[in-house]
């Protein structure tokens, strides 16, 4: 017996369920009330619940989806068919594929040779493209079963898609053919099953013990006609209810006038005729079929905005827009916020559910729900902004899925190793999770161990140990090969014994490292072998046998791996086995299956289970038609919602009914007190709000107003990140307080009574950097700057330059093997790969040479190590300074145009050396750079040095504290250009001021790189303006600090 229920509540709907269940219990009390429903899944917990205040108890419920029903019912009542005979979308996958390439030159398919010849050729295409036909098949079957059974007899239906209809009538045909003349079978698709039990429906090998008792048909939209005429054909033997959730009591199909399903009504609602047409694909069915027909429809009684709207669907009615409806201006049942990027809106979600639990203190959890059309987009801002807070949430992405999540990654990774290069990271990215490390007997501390060789060995490349008995250069530069033999060479040999066969060995310590490397070389040439292996092709059997050795050699058997990499083993085998059905022979690479694989994996970490008592978040599409008491749509903006969809050119029926604007129809239906819609928008010029809530906002224009302001006024909000400061005093106990943060003056003093040489050079380099990073412990990176280091570089940057410079200039000097330096750079994977590597060694050491000159070359060095351990104003001073003695002079070479930078730290140093000069020998100091340049320093006496070097040290002092705003490079530019060197003072003379003045600002500002000093991260984080003000600090900065190293200069 068919009984049919409409409601625009779903939980009358659910109570006539209860009272069912309960006043007429089922014959066999150990049998399952069955459910039907869309998603059975996501909700069921909720739906179970909520049985479960009048039933007392829910666990002889069961939920099915209806097409899983349809399946097993046959299965079980037929017993001629097995699984593997009903048609399926991926059961004949994989026969499509094996068929396409033969059918392809016959002449139904001359139109589908134009377009796919070429393509299929590439069998990772073939297969997307088999997959997509199979799911039209699967679609027919169910929607359009006519067109199977012409196909069956040689006809075509009448169709403008001609061209494509014929050779899917063929391959179709092909495919009947194959299952019975190759696999000896039928194969049963729904319509043929209909067929067959009209003219066998007292065969006596029916199964009828297996019909279930009753069935409930809960609010599944677009049921198949199919599924419905089989139905009615079993309702002598169950009992059917089909439960639909109408958003009208009337009918609204037609154009000018609206039928109820037992009334007339001649009213007109634009939502409804808009977004509804998805409920009547249902609702045209039922009414053709035979069934009682039952309806309790409630009108919403709070005349609140919202409620009014569901009303005016309800009676598919309007306002006269001459007598709008008038709406409290306080009215808060639908608001729509803009915001200004997407950390804001989940911030104001955040705030607002905490006021909505605040107000509503006798909401649950669930009663709230948040529902997105792209919640993968919000889901890290949601877990960063909701974590360790108060509120449990349940999001797809929670730590206990990214845990799973997590090992799936790295299972979906080694299938991939065809296509890995194996750089240490990847390498790395493998062993930081715990069951692949204890597979191979390396713990946390093995690990750290590792990372610290590999980085030491300058190992960059990709794994390749081919020959791995020999080593040559510059091939195996930046190898694991170079990096393995090095270690090996290093058990044998100390460090210090030199290169042997151009190898410097590398010493590791005790017997633990040996044993260590061995399970880590373990590690490496188990990957290799498994790279290798899955380059290969093989037949789906065969794929079998290497999964579960390939899974057996990298992860170990635990309750974990069982419910992660396992579940998923077992997909890809049912996934394979479906090959193996249809007798498909021939060999296929490993891409197949990294599709698949990766196909479960989202699957099982994308799926929404509901939660009891725990805000949940939804993805738009696994909306449900359960009422929440408040309901948040966050994302809602144009690009995301309505979800743009390509149908498939080849589909004969053009099945695609918009089933989002049905969808936000629905989430009106099941809101009881609030909606909430929010998406961003940082340009208010362009509206990118969704065009279905567009539609919502002028149906509420033309049918409601608001005393004595605007409709968007009252319903829109704009919020810019820089709201929530504002807003957080609302919920923590109305704290009003404003806080003025000085960054300078309320900074404790820092005392000292050490300070090394290091440091004192480093701040004055760069005064304004030296009070973040020595004062503040402060330290910025330009992310600009960041680069991520290439595996194979054939680049090195200005810092790797500048000391391979100054380790060649210290080789050349001191007459050392300059052969042995390069080595060890070579070893080492710091110079570039290959013999671009040589050239850029060969260059670098002709620049040098021109620095260390003959003028110099034929002198004999000898470094000097001056260890210092002053005491200036009760402060320690300590630390070395190293030059090369030179015709009874100190001398020292830097490997760059001198500048600002070298003159100061010349100038500390000099000033250091003088006042520690205990027999006031005579001191000078000398440094030569590129392009001639250099730089001295006349002797001081110790008193006038130690009078000069107190002046830096107390600035020092009160730099660290405060900062001195001294640019160094614009300010040595300025003084250089107007100081005079004769009168040993700034010359200030206006035109020479003002050119002065120009090339500052020409430094400080400038366009580039290397002439904008303004552009520097530590300048910019004290927000520093040029005021003419500021301007005459700055001059009185640098008389103070620079003038002294241009007078005492030689």
């Amino acid at each position: 017996m068919f009984t049919t229920y409409y409601s625009n509540n779903i939980n009358i709907l659910l109570n006539i369920i209860k009272i069912q269940i309960e006043k007429n219990p089922l014959r066999n009390p150990l049998t399952s009330e069955i459910i039907l429903f869309e998603n059975c899944k996501n909700f069921s917990q909720l739906i179970k619940i909520n049985f479960s205040k009048i039933l007392g108890i829910y666990s002889n419920i069961e939920f099915i989806s209806l097409d899983k029903f349809m399946h097993d019912l046959f299965i079980n009542i037929i017993h001629i068919i097995s699984q593997d005979d009903l048609l399926y979308k991926d059961n004949i996958v994989w026969l499509i594929s094996l068929l396409i390439p033969k059918l392809i030159y016959t002449k139904e398919f001359i139109n589908f040779k134009k377009r796919f010849e070429s393509k299929i050729k590439n069998f990772n295409f073939l297969f997307q493209l088999s997959t997509q036909i199979s799911y039209l098949y699967n679609n027919y079957q169910k929607y359009k079963p006519e067109l199977l059974f012409l196909w069956e007899k040689n006809k075509i239906f009448n169709s403008l898609n001609k061209e494509n209809e014929i050779w899917q009538a063929k391959l179709w045909k092909t495919i009947l053919i194959y299952y019975e003349n190759i696999l000896d079978k039928k194969l049963w698709h729904y319509g043929k099953l209909y067929n067959f039990y009209q003219q066998n429906k007292k065969y006596k090998n029916l199964k009828y013990n297996f019909f279930p008792e009753r069935i409930y048909i809960l609010d599944i939209q677009n049921i198949p006609l199919i599924y419905l005429k089989l139905l009615d054909k079993f309702k002598k033997y169950i009992e059917i209810h089909i439960l639909m959730c109408s958003p009208s009591k009337y009918y609204w199909g037609g154009i000018s006038k609206y039928t109820s399903f037992n009334k007339k009504n001649v009213n007109f609602n634009t939502l409804l005729s808009s977004w509804g047409n998805y409920y009547l694909n249902n609702i045209n069915k039922l009414i053709n079929l035979s069934s009682r027909s039952i309806e309790s429809f409630i009108k919403n009684n709070n005349l609140n905005l919202l409620n009014n709207i569901k009303n005016d669907i309800l009676f598919s009615n309007e306002n006269n827009p001459k007598f709008k409806k008038k709406i409290n201006y306080l009215d808060k049942s639908i608001q729509i916020n803009i915001c200004e990027d997407l950390y804001t809106e989940v911030k104001l979600l955040y705030n607002n559910i905490l006021y909505t639990l605040k107000k509503n203190q006798d909401y649950f959890l669930h009663d709230i729900i948040v529902v997105s059309p792209k919640l993968e987009l919000y889901a890290p801002f949601i877990n960063s902004i909701f974590k360790n807070k108060s509120i449990p949430i349940n999001i797809y992405s929670n730590s206990e899925n990214l845990k799973n999540l997590n090992i799936l990654n790295k299972f979906l990774f080694l299938l991939n190793l065809p296509y890995k290069d194996l750089i240490p990271k990847e390498i790395f990215f493998l062993l930081d999770d715990n069951h692949i490390s204890n597979k191979f007997f390396l713990d946390k501390n093995d690990i750290e161990y590792l990372k610290y060789w590999i980085k030491d060995l300058g190992i960059k490349s990709s794994l390749n140990i081919k020959k791995f008995h020999s080593v040559s250069f510059p091939k195996d530069q930046f190898t694991w090969k170079l990096g393995i033999h090095r270690i090996f060479l290093g058990f044998s040999l100390n460090q210090d014994s030199g290169i042997w066969k151009n190898l410097i060995p590398y010493n590791v310590s005790t017997s633990l490292s040996q044993k260590l490397l061995e399970k880590f070389i373990y590690f490496l040439f188990t990957l290799e072998k498994w790279k290798k292996k899955f380059k290969k092709k093989y037949v789906l059997q065969k794929w079998k046998t290497i999964l579960i050795k390939f899974c057996h050699d990298f992860f170990p058997k635990n309750k974990f791996i069982n419910q992660n990499i396992n579940f998923i083993l077992k997909k890809i085998f049912l996934f394979l086995n479906q090959g193996l059905n249809v007798k498909y022979n021939k060999k296929i690479s490993i891409n197949i299956i990294i599709k698949k694989a990766n196909f479960f994996i989202n699957k099982k970490n994308k799926k929404f289970l509901f939660c009891i008592n725990k805000i949940n978040f939804c993805p738009l599409k696994k909306f449900q038609n359960i009422f929440f008491k408040n309901i948040f749509i966050i994302g809602m903006n144009n690009e995301f919602f309505p979800i743009k969809k390509y149908p498939f050119i080849f589909d004969l029926i053009k099945n695609y009914s918009n089933n989002d604007k049905s969808l936000f129809l629905k989430l009106i239906i099941s809101t009881e007190n609030k909606l909430f819609i929010s998406y961003t928008n940082n340009n208010l010029i362009n509206n990118n709000l969704s065009s279905v809530v567009q539609k919502l906002l002028l149906y509420i224009s033309k049918n409601y107003y608001f005393k004595k302001t605007f409709i968007n006024n009252i319903l829109i909000k704009y919020f810019y990140r820089k709201y929530q400061y504002k807003y957080k005093q609302f919920f923590y106990n109305k704290k009003n307080c404003i806080v003025k943060y000085n960054f300078f003056t309320k900074t404790k003093l820092i005392k000292i009574n050490k300070l090394k040489i290091d440091n004192l050079i480093n701040f004055w380099k760069h005064p304004v950097k030296g009070f973040f990073n020595q004062g503040l412990k402060i330290y910025l990176q330009d992310l600009n700057n960041l680069k991520i280091c290439n595996t194979e570089p054939f680049t090195i940057n200005y810092l790797q330059e500048y000391i391979i410079n100054k380790k060649i200039l210290h080789t050349l000097v001191l007459n050392k093997n300059i052969n042995n330096l390069y080595y060890y750079y070579l070893n080492n994977g710091i110079l570039p790969y290959g013999h671009y590597g040589k050239i850029w060694w060969e260059e670098k050491i002709y620049k040098i040479n021109q620095i260390f000159n003959n003028k110099f070359r034929k002198n004999k060095y000898k470094e000097k190590v001056f260890t210092i351990n002053l005491n200036i104003l009760n402060i320690i001073l300590e630390g070395k300074i190293k030059y090369f003695n030179y015709k009874n002079n100190l001398i020292e070479f830097e490997p760059k145009i001198i500048d600002i930078k070298t003159i100061i730290d010349l100038w500390l140093k000099h000033l250091i050396l003088c006042a520690n000069n205990i027999n006031n020998k005579k001191i000078n100091l000398f440094i030569y750079g590129f392009k001639q340049t250099k730089y001295n320093f006349k002797f001081l006496e110790k008193d006038k040095a130690i009078f000069l070097l107190e002046k830096y040290i107390h600035g020092y002092l009160s730099g660290i504290n405060n900062p001195i705003f001294l640019p160094m490079k614009s300010s040595w530019i300025w003084i250089n250009h107007c100081y005079d060197k004769n009168k040993k003072c700034i010359n200030d003379n206006y035109i020479l001021q003002n050119q002065a003045k120009k090339k500052f600002f020409y430094y400080w500002n400038g366009n580039n790189n290397i002439f904008n000093e303004s552009n520097d991260q530590y300048f910019k984080k004290l927000n520093f303006n040029f005021n003419e003000k500021n301007w005459i600090k700055i001059i009185k900065l640098i008389n103070k600090w620079m003038v002294n190293l241009l007078y005492y200069s030689c």
